[in-house]
Parts: C-alpha cells; sequence; structure tokens
C-alpha cells in the first residue's frame, strides 16, 4: 500500500519536501515489524538498518541522514524493549548487553560516516560548479 502511494505521487511528479522523510521512516518501521514478526532475537535482519542509513545518504541530505540515523537507533531500541518485555525472553536466550550497545554504537558510527560522505560530495561539487563558472566567465 505504501510503495502504491509512492508510486502514485512520483507519476504525477508530486514530490513534496517531507516526502523522503515519510520513505525513509516507512522503511524503518517496515524492518523493526519484520523484526517483532520473527520474534528471534538473535537475528541478522537489524543490519538492514545499516542499509537505511546508506541510502539516505545517496539523496545529499545531511538533516535526513541525521535523521535517519537516530530513527534506526530508536527502532532498534524498541525492538530490544519488545524483546525484553514483550517475549520475556530468559537472560541466556537475549542478546548480552554489550553486544546491543556495540550495534546502537555502530549504527551512529555509521550514521557519522555517511554524513561526512555527503558533506564531501557536497564540497566536491560546489568546487566544480565555481570552476564551471570561472570558465565561463573567462570565455565570456
Amino acid at each position: 500500500l505504501m510503495v502504491f502511494g509512492l508510486y502514485v505521487l512520483l507519476r504525477r511528479r508530486w514530490v513534496p519536501p517531507f516526502l523522503k522523510y515519510a520513505v525513509t521512516a516507512a522503511d524503518l518501521l517496515l524492518i523493526s515489524t519484520v523484526l517483532v514478526l520473527g520474534g528471534e532475537p538473535h537475528s541478522t535482519l537489524p543490519a538492514l538498518y545499516f542499509l537505511v542509513i546508506v541510502a539516505a545518504g545517496l539523496r545529499l541530505s545531511l538533516p535526513l541522514v541525521y535523521a535517519t540515523t537516530l530513527g534506526a537507533m530508536a527502532c532498534y531500541a524498541v525492538y530490544l524493549g519488545y524483546v525484553r518485555w514483550g517475549l520475556e525472553l530468559s537472560d541466556s536466550q537475549r542478546l548480552a548487553r554489550p553486544q546491543q550497545i556495540v550495534f546502537l554504537l555502530a549504527l551512529g558510527g555509521a550514521g557519522l560516516l555517511v554524513g561526512q560522505s555527503v558533506r564531501q560530495v557536497r564540497r566536491i561539487l560546489m568546487r566544480q560548479v565555481t570552476v564551471i563558472d570561472q570558465r565561463e566567465e573567462a570565455s565570456a
């Protein structure tokens, strides 16, 4: 249903500024839903949060990268809460606390690295635009 709604918006060439945030939030929500429905605390599916963070960088929007990073961290924390209180598993069946903290820190680090990449690409593009402008002025 969400994909169909996105298709209709893009087909009509109506791309409001909030759309990138809504699509990214939907991606995070879908991943979290799959994790909760799977009910497996040792699943490798939380690695999908990294893909959403990296995909946010492709839009070259620094606020989107930061919002995605914080959203992924929040979704993972909610999933951990569900594993703890929703599934009521024993301590031996859940992930160890250090693993949970390292994964959250890795999500934050990935967001910072993607943010640095976005800054660097924007800086390079601005240099190229300046060089092209200078060449056009010199030839005129």
